[in-house]
């Protein structure tokens, strides 16, 4: 029975009505945690767990987002009103982009700052490299560095040419607009066994193949076209000196030479 009574008084003492107001011991309080806050806002100034009835605080939007109408709540006995505020994404400044955390652009430097959706700041640029100043030795394509601009502490990469074999870094740095030049150097490269025309090898006239280039080296090989049926039909046939074929010519026959090309032994 006692015990009854006790948690009959509890409840006279403590009620919580839909609006989010708390009426412990005959004073009336709104939770903060019922604020129905618009889109894109923070409490601002309502903070705590409870306001009491007739007082007033005020949501605030996010940094980053421009404010519309009136953010004041007042808890009332009947809860808290709905404030009319509405929050806007604001537009980056100038070189800046990122919204609604605006940041200066790569390549330019600034601190940049929101206040009541307002950004407050100038980004301007750092002291960047033309890559026109690049110095590329023969050999040299323009690989990462395609930009215009390289920014200041930004890098970029040369490359060889193919048929060209690299040696040393090919990294390009810009240093408060002063260009480290990258120490590569491309190397011809050698094309393969019966092939000519370097950087860009092919096989030589009497020789067919398929040549290609794996970033360093020549890939494939160039075999002879001569078949034994081509050979002139000679105890040394395995050493012939050209290619060709046994045409007749008036009673004999006469060994025409199709290619003048060295032939290596079969």
């Amino acid at each position: 029975m006692v015990t009854l009574i006790f948690l009959i008084g509890v409840f006279l003492q403590c009620t919580l009505n839909i609006s989010g107001v708390l009426s412990q011991s005959g004073n009336s309080v709104c939770k903060v945690n019922a604020i129905r806050r618009p889109a894109n806002s923070g409490f601002g100034t309502c903070t705590g767990s409870s306001l009491p009835v007739n007082k007033s605080c005020n949501v605030q939007c996010q940094p980053g987002y421009r404010p519309t109408g009136s953010g004041l709540l007042t808890c009332r006995t009947t809860g808290w009103n709905i404030p009319t505020l509405s929050c806007s994404i604001s537009e980056c400044p100038q070189y800046s982009s990122g919204k609604p955390k605006c940041l200066c652009n790569k390549g330019f430097t600034g601190i940049l700052t929101a206040i009541n959706g307002v950004w407050y700041g100038v980004c301007t640029p750092k002291p960047n490299c033309l890559t026109s100043s690049i110095i590329r030795r023969p050999g040299t394509s323009i690989g990462t560095c395609k930009d215009i601009l390289l920014y200041n502490g930004a890098s970029c990469s040369l490359s060889c040419l193919p048929g060209y074999t690299a040696k040393n870094s090919n990294v390009v740095t810009c240093k408060n607009s002063i260009i480290a030049q990258a120490p590569l150097t491309c190397s011809l490269a050698n094309c393969p066994s019966n092939a000519i025309g370097a950087p860009s090898c092919t096989c030589k006239q009497g020789y067919n193949g398929k040549l290609t280039w794996n970033g360093s080296a020549w890939n494939g090989t160039c075999l002879s076209v001569c078949t034994s049926a081509d050979l002139p039909l000679t105890s040394n046939a395995h050493t012939a000196s050209a290619c060709g074929q046994y045409v007749e010519s008036g009673n004999k026959l006469v060994w025409n030479v199709i290619m003048n090309v060295l032939r290596q032994a079969m």
